[in-house]
């Protein structure tokens, strides 16, 4: 990086370095890589009945790539066990979010 040399590393995404670092996805039209993951909510059995709420806005949370990848930044920033203080100075450049993943009823 130094010699501002092109470097080829392999990276899951959404990861912090793409907040750090410009960083460009190099195509790949064969999937070598796969097609991608998620993020996917599992609950006990009758845990919507039982809390509505929480559970509406589990299935509701959406973050993009963006968002989460400025958010694992944050959190990288932070160090190690002050992680908490990642999430506080992300949702300061962030606001209003947190309305939006987790609205309460009445709240304004």
């Amino acid at each position: 990086m130094n010699e501002k040399e092109p470097i080829a590393v392999t990276l899951w995404s959404p990861h912090w370095a793409y907040d750090k670092y410009r960083l460009t996805k190099l195509a790949d039209p064969r999937k070598a890589f796969g097609s991608g993951d998620g993020i996917h909510t599992l609950g006990r059995k009758c845990f919507a009945a039982e809390e509505p709420r929480v559970a509406r806005w589990l299935k509701d949370f959406k973050l993009t790539e963006a968002q989460l990848t400025a958010l694992e930044g944050a959190i990288e920033d932070a160090g190690k066990g002050h992680q908490e203080d990642g999430v506080r100075a992300w949702l300061k450049k962030n606001p209003g979010i947190v309305d939006k993943l987790a609205p309460v009823a009445g709240a304004h």
